[in-house]
């Protein structure tokens, strides 16, 4: 098959499971087309992109980002492109229909810019390039439509109400949801039941060795705790510093580190409530870092916490468990559908620190619990999100597309 990957940045280092699929699909024997918004804005370059050298294959339509600077541009766009590209360019200025990324041109630009290259599938990731897609199919491109619906997106669309995302509801083929969550509230959105597919991200088992926690003489050493993730508002970062500073409070004995792996616009707001919490001394702020940093961290890792108040999956749970690390995380969005809650994950109410603290702390009092959690989660991942069956299943799913077509 020929498929293109309709994508917002590429690369981008906190999107290893966009990358997973494409090199995945490249293994299976098919050929890859990548079109993206925007380039590498300083990220890292992942081995995996020079190893198959995806640069080669990946356009960007690089939309220029000043308001006035796109203004003209698109007057330029209109201009040349109405003649070779009537249909598109009326099409992509259908304001009512597309909503913000029509209205800001945008949609203009990625839009003709697009190279229809005989592809079989156009599997767009992100709700707004699946409108995209859709718009592609209206003006001609014959391929497949198949759209991936993340967390973000579709809590954009539950703000927005519903008919944000029909184009893409209407000319997908098959709507992905990255979890029984998304599902439903796509539904919600108004999208077809039987269009929508559950299909988690995977991870790499063979990336992460599990080893079970050594809780022998844990009470007299130090107790590692992390998080990882971005430092947004989201991920409810003042809940697990707030219950880290109460479980030290009534446990002035306990050794804790907490340490945690990201960066974000609330860096100096958590880093002041530190202070006020006074736990500088148990807390460190790790920043932004590699993957392989992140699979150390997670190998010295006693207890993984998550204290998010909205959740799409969860990856970082996904990676916590194939290493053997207990998590406890709060009851949200997909979380529970990406842990086996009960067995390698207690889950809690979000924004609530106390049963935070308190779960922690009995983890904590209790490290015999932890080995066992550990195993679960490790099983748990092997039976739903092996990179390597999920990858699998995706080219089925394509496959089916095509061989609906040959009739």
């Amino acid at each position: 098959m020929k498929i293109a990957f309709i994508v917002d940045s590429f690369p981008k280092a906190s999107e290893t499971f966009i990358l997973n699929q494409i090199t995945g699909l490249i293994d299976r024997g098919h050929e890859i087309e990548i079109f993206a918004k925007r380039g590498l804005e300083g990220e890292q370059i992942h081995n995996s992109i020079k190893e198959y050298d995806l640069l080669a294959n990946t356009n960007y339509t690089n939309t220029p980002q000043n308001k006035i600077h796109r203004f003209f541009n698109a007057g330029r766009l209109i201009a040349t492109e109405t003649i070779r590209q009537p249909h598109r360019v009326l099409e992509s200025l259908q304001f009512r229909k597309y909503g913000p990324d029509s209205r800001s041109l945008r949609l203009l630009h990625r839009s003709i810019s697009f190279k229809d290259e005989g592809f079989d599938v156009l599997f767009c990731h992100y709700a707004p390039n699946g409108n995209l897609g859709a718009l592609l199919k209206r003006t001609g491109t014959d391929a497949n439509l198949v759209t991936m619906f993340h967390g973000y997106g579709v809590r954009r669309g539950l703000e927005k109400g519903e008919g944000m995302y029909a184009p893409a509801f209407e000319y997908s083929d098959f709507l992905l949801a990255n979890s029984k969550y998304t599902k439903k509230n796509l539904i919600k959105l108004g999208a077809d039941p039987d269009s929508i597919y559950c299909h988690p991200i995977g991870i790499s088992l063979d990336k992460f060795q599990f080893e079970p926690i050594d809780v022998e003489g844990m009470s007299d050493r130090v107790v590692c705790i992390s998080t990882v993730g971005r430092l947004v508002e989201e991920k409810g970062y003042q809940y697990s510093l707030r219950a880290i500073a109460d479980v030290m409070k009534r446990n002035p004995g306990l050794n804790i580190e907490y340490q945690i792996a990201g960066d974000g616009p609330m860096k100096e707001e958590l880093r002041y409530l530190v202070q006020d919490l006074d736990i500088e001394d148990s807390v460190n702020f790790l920043g932004q870092v590699e993957r392989s940093a992140v699979v150390e961290l997670l190998e010295n890792t006693d207890l993984f916490v998550l204290s998010s108040v909205k959740e799409g999956l969860g990856k970082v749970l996904l990676e916590a468990q194939a290493t053997g690390v207990p998590v406890v995380a709060t009851k949200v969005g997909g979380i529970p559908q990406a842990v086996n809650p009960g067995e390698s994950a207690i889950l809690v109410p979000p924004k609530n620190p106390t049963a935070l603290s308190h779960m922690i702390e009995h983890l904590c009092e209790n490290p015999e619990r932890l080995p066992k959690m550990g195993r679960s989660g490790r099983k748990y991942v092997e039976q739903h999100f092996d990179l390597e069956d999920l990858n699998d299943e995706l080219e089925c799913l394509f496959n089916s597309l095509i061989q609906r077509d040959n009739g």
